[in-house]
């Protein structure tokens, strides 16, 4: 990829990116996806969509929503993302472990912390209707399984760790301690 190509690789991944963030900064409703359980569910969807959005153009103030860390999160994986692109074109190209964590963890940190807050805080899922699309209370499952990726991925990475220096250990003393 040369560095024409990176830029390139940068607006593509930077333009959802900052339209993510938008999105996140005006508390703007999840948007609406077509279920593929059928055409009832998907129309349960959209209005639930369109109530939402009329709450959150109807509301006067600032407005709180759970979606806002998701829309962060997806910035900042697009971003995480880019820089990858960026370590791999310097020749930086690490374990799959490495990768993973380098664009995947700041987004996956924003998501739990900031879902956490809010349910810990006790706030609802916004700030702007009142019948929320999704209890504030469900963001804690997806929350509470990204902490346990991030415990199982610290002590993978721990572990690789020390036996990377127990195997640099053997291969200077030429024995095992």
């Amino acid at each position: 990829m040369s560095n024409r190509g990176l830029s390139i690789v940068g607006i593509v991944l930077g333009t959802p990116a900052l339209v993510s963030t938008a999105l996140g900064v005006i508390g703007f409703p999840l948007l609406y996806l077509p279920s593929r359980a059928g055409a009832a569910e998907s129309e349960r969807n959209a209005h639930t969509f369109h109530q939402a959005m009329e709450a959150w153009e109807q509301h006067d103030g600032w407005r709180l929503s759970a979606a806002s860390w998701i829309y962060f999160a997806i910035a900042l994986g697009l971003l995480g993302l880019y820089r990858k692109f960026q370590q791999e074109e310097n020749g930086k190209i690490g374990t799959v472990w490495k990768q993973s964590l380098r664009f995947a963890l700041p987004a996956v940190m924003v998501f739990a912390a900031g879902v956490t807050l809010q349910i810990s805080l006790g706030l609802g899922q916004d700030n702007y209707s009142n019948d929320a699309a999704l209890p504030t209370r469900l963001l804690a499952l997806p929350a509470a399984a990204i902490a346990i990726w991030l415990a199982i991925t610290g002590v993978a990475a721990v572990r690789a760790r020390q036996s990377r220096k127990r195997v640099r250990h053997v291969g200077r003393t030429g024995r095992h301690s």
